[in-house]
């Protein structure tokens, strides 16, 4: 699904392509679009890694009781937070080799202190003034997005750029598949 804001150009403006991943199967289908689209407008693609706050997963978890002081609570979540950044690294390296189509290929890994994951995102599209933000969507609707959430919804509509979802073609959508006529 192309999200294309009322007054954008049209895909031959797609010069600076921005795809996040997170290294699942549905963000290596966006990398799979993202990379053929590069290619073909011969775009440049920026391939970005979001490292998520572990403080803030931490508390949203419940899980300080375990810690029983707070410097070790900190040096804990110190570590854990490299551990992400060099999990971040791998999964850019390994994106990378996927791109076999744009020979323009920048590897971005950011941090999303006191921010949610999709308004990075927005940030460095805006920063990296990206013509197009491509992700991965796991498909959900209904009550599974509303418990869930959504990166890809957030990304669609807090972004000033148009936006491309893309759904991996072996999931199941949530919602019911109504044909067209004649089908």
């Amino acid at each position: 699904m192309l999200l294309v804001r009322g007054g954008d150009g049209g895909a031959s403006r797609f010069k600076r392509i921005l795809v996040a991943t997170d290294g699942s199967e549905y963000s290596q289908e966006a990398l799979r679009y993202a990379d053929g689209l590069a290619g073909q407008l011969e775009a440049r693609l920026s391939l970005l890694y979001v490292v998520p706050d572990v403080t803030r997963m931490a508390v949203g978890t419940g899980r300080t009781w375990m810690y029983t002081s707070a410097k070790q609570l900190q040096a804990q979540l110190q570590e854990e937070q490299q551990r992400l950044r060099e999990q971040g690294e791998f999964i850019l390296e390994e994106a990378q080799k996927y791109c076999t189509h744009c020979n323009n290929v920048e590897p971005l890994l950011r941090e999303a202190p006191h921010h949610q994951i999709s308004l990075r995102i927005r940030e460095v599209a805006d920063e990296q003034r990206a013509d197009l933000i491509v992700l991965g969507t796991h498909g959900h609707s209904g009550w599974k997005k509303f418990f869930l959430g959504s990166v890809a919804r957030d990304v669609a509509h807090l972004a000033r750029q148009p936006v491309l979802l893309v759904r991996k073609p072996s999931s199941t959508p949530d919602e019911v598949y109504l044909p067209a006529p004649g089908e």
